[in-house]
């Protein structure tokens, strides 16, 4: 409990600082107070079109926001596709906001997003393991991949 108010606490002053420091970036702004005020599929629409906009494509703060948001709605939902999908999303976001970051303004809470999506994808293939069926023998070897591969981004 304590650990999760903590979280809590640290997300609120981090989105909190992402609108204070954005400039010129109106759809990435609206993103993050959509996500404040927890409409995290609005948020994630909003930041969809920020992604597609000539003005906030190439911001490395608009790609934070959107591995952002896709890390919470994975955080959020107890559908797995649906959390894997987001979780996916929240890992090339992370890996375009670092490719944009020249200045390195964003890298430090990306690696931390990173850090905490990882830990999930481990979680996830030693789970699949337990649950191996001649079906899906590869997954828990597919999840582990993806495991290090983030991890190797951190």
């Amino acid at each position: 409990m304590k650990y999760s108010l903590i979280l809590t606490l640290m997300a609120g002053m981090l989105l909190a600082q992402l609108l204070a420091s954005g400039q010129n970036l109106p759809l990435t702004n609206q993103a993050v107070e959509q996500c404040q005020r927890g409409d995290l599929w609005g948020s994630a629409s909003t930041i969809q079109k920020a992604v597609e906009s000539a003005a906030e494509k190439n911001s490395a703060r608009t790609w934070y926001v959107k591995a952002y948001v896709h890390k919470e709605i994975f955080k959020s939902t107890d559908i797995p596709a649906v959390a894997e999908q987001h979780r996916t999303l929240a890992v090339e976001a992370v890996e375009k906001c670092m490719s944009l970051d020249t200045k390195g303004t964003e890298s430090e809470q990306c690696l931390l997003l990173l850090d905490f999506v990882s830990v999930y994808i481990f979680n996830d293939a030693m789970l699949s393991i337990a649950d191996i069926t001649s079906a899906d023998d590869h997954k828990p070897e597919i999840q582990f991949n993806e495991y290090l591969r983030v991890r190797k981004i951190c």
